[in-house]
């Protein structure tokens, strides 16, 4: 079992049996700064600011491999944004997003292991907060049901 956690760690997922859980950027050093987003908020340029700003974020940033709904593995560098709405709440600017990115079904890599590892399309919904003050970004999974969107042509790139 011990090994299991191991290896389910270094691939980014903590339990050998994934639940569907919902994730979020808790410390704020670990947080993402928006600025150019924030500076451009209310302006027609936000949704392609924003877009260019989360997708130069590192996936392991994102809470994307609670998001895995195929895959076992997030392939870093795989992800698209899609702004779905955006609005202002006492300081705090307010978008829901979707989140595409690649993901892998890691097999054993044996010489005879018949599993090709092609990545798959996958999709999930987040919450991005940023804060009006100094910029910093939390991203909360969605998980409300709406995420399901899988399949080949899923991944808009």
């Amino acid at each position: 079992m011990r090994n299991r956690l191991k290896i389910a760690a270094a691939i980014g997922n903590a339990t050998p049996h994934r639940p569907r859980v919902m994730a979020s950027l808790a410390t704020p050093d670990a947080m993402p700064r928006l600025p150019a987003s924030l500076r451009a908020w209310g302006s027609d340029a936000f949704a392609a600011t924003l877009k260019r700003e989360l997708e130069s974020l590192p996936t392991d940033v994102l809470p994307l491999s609670d998001a895995l709904r195929i895959g076992s593995h997030v392939l870093a560098g795989s992800h698209g944004v899609r702004l779905l709405s955006a609005s202002e709440h006492a300081g705090v600017l307010r978008v829901r997003i979707g989140l595409f990115f690649s993901s892998v079904i890691a097999g054993c890599s044996c010489a005879d292991d018949p599993t090709p590892i092609e990545p798959v399309a996958e999709y999930c919904e987040c919450l991005v907060e940023i804060d009006r003050a100094d910029a910093r970004a939390s991203v909360t999974l969605v998980d409300d049901g709406s995420a399901g969107i899988t399949g080949p042509d899923a991944h808009p790139r």
